[in-house]
């Protein structure tokens, strides 16, 4: 029994090592700024393939995540997505990544802001799906 335990998990360990992250190891830095455009957008694709349909059966199942970064500091807005749908911490680890991106893009090309702080939306499950009020 013990034998059949240990050759899943070597399996499961296997598998796992083959699924793609959706976070590069390449600090943003280190990116043209062709690439930082590229990386930022592979992201944003990524979050949404995360978020998916944001299904949901009551408000308190809806959530938003700050997105990006305004040149002044603070959220360039919030994204909207299921608790109970979407794994919340590996969305997180995404929007942390183009938040560093978004970052060094707006340092790069010098980009200005209003400094408006961005509140969260107000959310809401309608018609199963989470989004803004």
């Amino acid at each position: 029994m013990r034998q059949i335990a240990l050759v899943v998990a070597v399996v499961l360990v296997a598998i796992s090592g083959c699924v793609d992250s959706p976070l590069s190891s390449t600090a943003p830095g280190d990116l043209t700024t062709t690439e930082l455009a590229q990386e930022m957008e592979r992201l944003s694709k990524a979050a949404e393939e995360l978020i998916g349909e944001a299904w949901c059966h009551g408000p308190d199942d809806c959530r938003t995540m700050a997105w990006g970064s305004k040149p002044c500091g603070g959220p360039a807005t919030h994204i909207v997505y299921s608790a109970t749908m979407t794994d919340a911490a590996q969305l997180q680890a995404v929007a942390d990544s183009f938040h560093d991106l978004q970052d060094e893009h707006n340092r790069r090309a010098g980009i200005g802001s209003d400094c408006m702080y961005v509140s969260p939306p107000e959310v809401d499950c309608v018609d199963s799906r989470c989004g803004r009020q």
